[in-house]
């Protein structure tokens, strides 16, 4: 075989791998996002620490220190749901491991609203754990998942927020496997 074809397959095949792992929902940086009946399940890279710390002196009070969230569009509506924490006045400095952040805030789903505003939908069940370095973020029950999901949007975008770096956000497909 001549150099030229073997090159010409070695890209195809490259490209044949490189779009599947896209439509898998996963990218090269770890972030995936797949879709079942009663069950959404999110994995997202976190910035890697031997010790995290929140509600820290040196942040301003009602200021959110963190977020490990996801956002979707579905049929028009706009949520964010994740891990979340704030800064209340008079909290006491935390530290450890990833595992004691995310126990520390809260685990929420919001709506956007028309007028700019983000609620929360109460009754929902969010479930934010580590798992190797990452933050895996789990919806969970039938009438939560179609909730954010019943149009079958295409895409998610995490986001991430920490107070020694710049907010990141990814865009990623969505897997739907029913």
């Amino acid at each position: 075989m001549r150099t030229p074809t073997r090159i010409f397959i070695f890209t195809t095949l490259l490209c044949v791998s490189a779009a599947t792992a896209f439509a898998q929902g996963a990218d090269a940086a770890g972030y995936k996002a797949v879709v079942k009946k009663s069950e959404a399940r999110f994995t997202m890279p976190v910035p890697a620490r031997d010790k995290w710390k929140w509600r820290m002196k040196e942040s301003r009070e009602r200021a959110r220190e963190y977020a490990f969230d996801v956002k979707v569009v579905n049929e028009g509506q706009t949520y964010t749901f994740g891990f979340f924490l704030w800064k209340n006045p008079n909290s006491s400095e935390g530290s450890g491991g990833l595992s004691s952040l995310l126990a520390a805030g809260q685990k929420n789903l919001f709506a956007h609203t028309s007028a700019g505003l983000n609620t929360i939908v109460r009754d929902v069940d969010v479930v934010v754990t580590s798992d190797h370095g990452r933050v895996v973020i789990t919806v969970k029950g039938g009438r939560n998942v179609a909730r954010l999901f019943s149009g079958r949007p295409a895409e998610v975008t995490f986001e991430t927020q920490t107070p020694d770096e710049p907010l990141t956000s990814q865009t990623v497909p969505v897997v739907y496997e029913n």
